[in-house]
């Protein structure tokens, strides 16, 4: 997600980013690599026409037929989850969610010029690797259903797992008798919003006998990325929940101190080497400063760290999602510059088993 930084960290992405365009996954993991370097630093270009698309589509009658024909049409031109991609895209077309779209063989018959011109136009798109989430419009992400679009990043099953222990550790915290009315949390680089207002909704479960409340503070550099956050702010949040978040577009280097329990971020963290090696699905649509971290993909990784002693309380957590190869960088470097004043407290693996987050405390 967007975060604030360094002007000359940000001009040296920008000229990384401009010079060479690359894209990404779409559903699977933020992390895979090396899926289809066929398309590597490439345009994806169509070889079907809307004319043609539409002649192989409307032959079928009902909506099991097309979401096999549309599969097939997507494994022919090498676009990835062919399957599910079809299955979101017609769902979308028929005014339904996936879910519900899967409970019922549809007719085709009655459907009118709207649905197969949309139709066609969504499933070039997807031909052209835009995301199925910017297609939809939303996607699924803790419990939430959150709008999405382009560029903003999209929200990742990993970063559930983030959001997860977030809350089960401040679960037991609160349990343990804190006397705190208020926690206060920082969010570096909010994106969609996917990471605050999580947490606003999960803390509310399990926080309300102890009636401590939870109040965010989200920062982001994307306009787009602050506008998308209040639009999710205003839809899934109660009204009450809505007066404890705070929104941004604020680079971190000029934040203003603040004291605060605990700071999140998924930050950008892919390498330069990494990120030449991803697949096309987000080049042109997903942020590159959402993504990309620098040579090492620890340059924003170092600006959040020797910030946080300002931003947070002693004893204030912090909490990363990063690449698997950082955890040993992080020691490293702590190690170096300990007048910082962090401590890397324990590195926890994700669904696959890498090492994914990293949790941290000032001393």
């Amino acid at each position: 997600m967007f975060i604030g930084i360094s002007c000359n960290v940000l001009k040296s992405l920008q000229h990384f980013c401009s010079a060479k365009g690359r894209v990404w996954v779409f559903i699977s993991s933020r992390y895979q690599s090396h899926v289809n370097k066929r398309s590597y630093y490439s345009t994806c270009v169509s070889t079907l026409s809307e004319a043609k698309l539409r002649d192989k589509l409307q032959v079928c009658k009902s909506s099991e037929e097309l979401v096999k024909k549309l599969s097939e049409v997507f494994t022919q031109q090498g676009v990835p989850e062919s399957r599910l991609s079809a299955e979101y895209i017609i769902a979308t077309c028929f005014g339904l969610s996936r879910k519900q779209f899967l409970h019922g063989n549809l007719s085709l018959l009655s459907q009118g010029e709207p649905f197969w011109s949309t139709l066609v136009q969504y499933s070039i798109r997807r031909l052209l690797r835009e995301p199925v989430q910017y297609l939809v419009g939303n996607w699924e992400f803790y419990n939430l259903t959150l709008k999405v679009r382009r560029p903003v990043l999209i929200p990742r099953p990993e970063t559930e797992e983030l959001v997860d222990r977030i809350l089960q550790f401040w679960k037991v915290v609160l349990r343990s008798g804190s006397k705190d009315k208020i926690t206060r949390c920082l969010e570096i680089g909010c994106g969609s919003g996917a990471i605050s207002l999580s947490l606003l909704k999960g803390w509310k479960e399990f926080a309300g006998d102890s009636r401590n409340q939870l109040k965010v503070t989200a920062l982001d550099i994307d306009p787009e990325a602050v506008s998308l956050t209040r639009e999710n702010a205003a839809i899934v949040l109660e009204n009450e929940q809505k007066q404890l978040l705070d929104i941004h577009l604020q680079d971190i280097a000029t934040f203003s101190l603040n004291k605060y329990d605990f700071l999140v971020s998924n930050p950008p963290y892919i390498s330069e080497a990494e990120y030449q090696t991803l697949q096309p699905e987000i080049v042109q649509y997903e942020a590159p400063y959402a993504l990309l971290g620098g040579k090492d993909g620890m340059d924003i990784i170092r600006i959040i760290l020797r910030g946080a002693k300002n931003w947070l309380k002693k004893g204030g957590t912090i909490w990363l999602e990063v690449d698997p190869s950082h955890p040993n960088m992080i020691k490293d470097f702590l190690l170096k510059e300990p007048n910082i004043g962090i401590e890397l407290l324990q590195v926890f693996k994700d669904m696959s088993g890498h090492a994914r987050y990293c949790q941290m405390m000032v001393i």
